[in-house]
């Protein structure tokens, strides 16, 4: 398994990428889910874990939401409204602009 690190406050966490279901931000503070149910917070932007996790089965979704690829359970679409559930049963919107490229993924 590949594995990224990022230094927090006090803390320094390793992370693999098969472990992670999604990543989203709330104002200036990025959470990291875990498939196990814990998570980590960070005062990262989401455009840095983008970067980090480029060419990873990771799709951003959402201005605010980045989605492990390998734990999308099901799509769900409605009209205009799109949304993703994980193994986990989380469901996470789809924005309509991130719509149109999520549709021509192959995953």
């Amino acid at each position: 398994m590949t594995t990224f690190t990022i230094k927090g406050m006090k803390e320094i966490h390793q992370f693999y990428f098969d472990i992670i279901s999604h990543i989203m931000v709330e104002g200036p503070v990025c959470t990291v889910y875990r498939i196990h149910g814990e998570s980590v917070s960070f005062t990262k932007s989401l455009s840095y874990f983008e970067d980090v996790l480029q060419g990873h089965q990771f799709f951003r979704i959402h201005h605010n939401t980045i989605v492990n690829l390998k734990q999308i359970a099901k799509v769900k679409s409605a009209g205009n409204n799109h949304s993703v559930f994980l193994r986990d049963g989380t469901e996470l919107n789809i924005s309509v602009r991130k719509g149109k490229s999520f549709n021509q993924i192959d995953f």
